[in-house]
């Protein structure tokens, strides 16, 4: 059977109209996936014994594998966006990702392919939100080569949850108007309502400062511009670690340091920073998807900006094989806990730090008597030292009044 044919009169039924979808999904997984080892560049691959590619290419039993932690997913897809070329660069990434070295312990990771592409791009939309859901479902960490950043979406809405966080890197903002933007320019404006934006590496000459504050508001939403970020950049970390869906758009990075960009600025993210960003994320416990968008082959003839980003995703797996349940569970006792009274709040703020990692978290109590413990930084407890309620804690208390 053809596959847009098998694909919309048999699949896409299914996935909107069967209550238990799930358990019909799941055979059907492979159905929406080209796997990696039907991939030109993976069955060209020639490298190193000691290389990522040599350790993703004996992982092709993924389905099977109790131990796996962390999956590579390729989404070959921009036609709802106006720059040419981005279906191209999930390959082109892997392709420099594969000779890197390996991250560790084979059986923690797999590379499970692409998503093949569907007859319009509504079609790659549902097969994305499918195979989101079904790897959501394994409790699986999802490295995602794009494609346009638009598919930020149906990654979204593949977690099939009302309340999510999303953390986008980006040098603007996407939410600009008119026909003559694709929708990887204007995507934010169509999340819903439910979901907690994040904002890191914004430049103020991109982000119009009204339009920007409401979005945030909106979205009960926090930033991190790229000077405030440069000065500090563990103050990224909570907002990375409190994130289900991390998007990052290619254009954030300075051009000289990632050509393959269709919007050239000089000034950016060094590779460094987006290194560690991509490190902190890895290490979230809490993350599902983290995406890779933006990347044009065609303007990259000499493969660094592929180069780049294989090495920002390198430090993504590394960080998530490597990663540690550290949340704080009950009485906590293994923390440092600091108790630190600030006007306008009826009880002390409760901070805990953990006493190897030095990463921080704070209580917040809502009008509910919901007692929640919530991501922070060490500039939090120290705001709250001065007798200032950190912005964290206010945006979260007002997520739990609406």
């Amino acid at each position: 059977m053809e596959f847009a044919l098998f694909y919309t009169e048999l699949i896409l039924p299914l996935y909107y109209q069967t209550t238990f979808r799930f358990r019909i999904l799941l055979p059907m997984l492979n159905d929406l996936l080209i796997p990696a080892n039907e991939l030109t560049v993976v069955r060209l691959f020639q490298g190193a014994s000691d290389s990522l590619g040599k350790q993703l290419i004996q992982a092709d039993l993924w389905e099977e594998n109790e131990k796996l932690k962390v999956v590579i997913l390729g989404i070959p897809e921009s036609r709802l966006s106006r720059f040419e070329g981005l279906e191209n660069a999930p390959d082109m990434i892997r392709e420099q990702l594969y000779q890197l070295t390996a991250v560790g312990d084979s059986s923690l990771i797999a590379d499970i392919g692409n998503v093949r592409p569907g007859n319009t791009p509504a079609d790659t939309y549902a097969a994305v939100r499918m195979v989101t859901e079904s790897l959501v479902s394994k409790g699986l960490q999802v490295l995602v080569l794009g494609g346009s950043q638009d598919l930020t979406l149906p990654l979204l809405e593949g977690r099939q949850t009302k309340r999510q966080t999303l953390t986008v890197i980006d040098d603007r903002p996407d939410y600009k108007a008119g026909e003559e933007f694709g929708t990887d320019e204007n995507f934010l404006e169509k999340i819903t309502t439910g979901t907690t934006l994040r904002l890191l590496g914004l430049q103020a000459y991109f982000s119009p400062l009204d339009k920007t504050d409401d979005l945030l508001k909106q979205h009960r939403g926090l930033q991190l511009p790229l000077g405030d970020l440069r000065e500090n950049i563990r103050e990224s970390e909570p907002m990375l670690r409190e994130a289900d869906v991390i998007s990052f758009d290619f254009g954030a990075l300075k051009a000289h340091e990632a050509p393959g960009q269709q919007r050239l600025s000089p000034n950016g993210l060094y590779g460094e920073e987006a290194c560690q960003l991509a490190w902190y994320a890895g290490m979230s416990t809490k993350l599902n998807m983290t995406g890779i968008f933006g990347y044009s082959p065609s303007l990259d003839l000499q493969r660094w900006g592929a180069v780049m980003a294989a090495q920002i995703g390198w430090y993504f797996l590394k960080g998530a094989i490597v990663q540690k349940d550290e949340e704080p569970v009950g009485e906590a006792s293994e923390f440092l806990h600091f108790m630190v009274p600030v006007g306008g709040v009826d009880e002390p703020i409760v901070f805990l730090k953990h006493p190897v990692t030095g990463r921080w978290w704070m209580e917040v109590n809502s009008k509910k008597n919901e007692e929640v413990r919530i991501a922070c930084s060490e500039n939090d407890y120290l705001l709250a030292q001065k007798n200032e309620i950190p912005e964290r804690w206010i945006r979260y208390w007002g997520v739990n009044e609406i």
